[in-house]
């Protein structure tokens, strides 16, 4: 009994000593007995980093197929809408759903569209572009005075991937120019720099007999803001 009584003892104060030194040591964790996943995720998570700070790759070559549209746009200006017409890339999808046959497809701001290959259409090339062979689309900006798209070498080479994974949207002949379409620029007005507000008339209606938010009747306008 009496050594027991010392071993209890001895523990009691030795124990609060080891506690102490456990707690204020440095934590030393060796690789060595680290998961293969966690030794590793810093250097995955790197990698991911560099891909996401370089340029991607363009998967274009000189030869692919790009197709470009002269399209009639509006801005505003002092509340009124200036047309302007621009000039810009073309996805397969636009091109088939506004082609469909001579005079089938939907109805499009696109007055004119020209099919080029990418190294006639693009400054430099896929190896060093610089910019858009505006000379290379006279034809189809011809007795227009029209300006390029904003961001088009990016867009001509995403439009241009969309072109080369579905051949058949490829309606227009390469260095021909296509006026057979359904041109109306005003059934549906591009306004390039409209900017949407939101405000309380985009919820969901209530009906005034149930407003809870003391809102009363809102006197309508036209969109020349005079009173109706």
């Amino acid at each position: 009994a009496g050594s027991t009584m010392r071993s209890l003892l001895l523990l009691l104060l030795v124990a609060p000593a080891a506690v102490v030194g456990f707690a204020s040591a440095p934590m030393r964790l060796s690789t060595s007995r680290m998961p293969a996943r966690a030794v590793r995720a810093p250097m995955l998570a790197a990698s991911r980093m560099a891909v996401a700070v370089t340029d991607l790759p363009i998967g274009l070559d000189n030869e692919d197929y790009t197709a470009w549209g002269l399209a009639q746009c509006f801005t505003m200006v002092e509340g009124q809408l200036q047309p302007i017409m621009v000039v810009e890339p073309l996805t397969g999808a636009t091109l088939e759903c506004i082609d469909q046959g001579v005079g089938q497809g939907t109805v499009t701001s696109y007055k004119r569209v020209m099919a080029l290959k990418v190294g006639d259409a693009v400054l430099g090339g896929v190896e060093d572009p610089t910019g858009i062979n505006m000379e290379a689309l006279a034809p189809l900006i011809a007795g227009e005075d029209a300006q390029i798209c904003d961001n088009a070498l990016d867009r001509a080479f995403a439009a241009g991937r969309t072109l080369k994974r579905r051949p058949e949207a490829q309606v227009v002949k390469l260095g021909e120019t296509c006026e057979d379409y359904k041109f109306d620029p005003n059934e549906e007005k591009r306004i390039l720099n409209l900017v949407n507000v939101v405000d309380d008339d985009d919820n969901v209606k209530q009906d005034i007999s149930i407003d809870v938010y003391g809102r009363g009747e809102k006197e309508e306008v036209n969109p020349l803001g005079n009173m109706v």
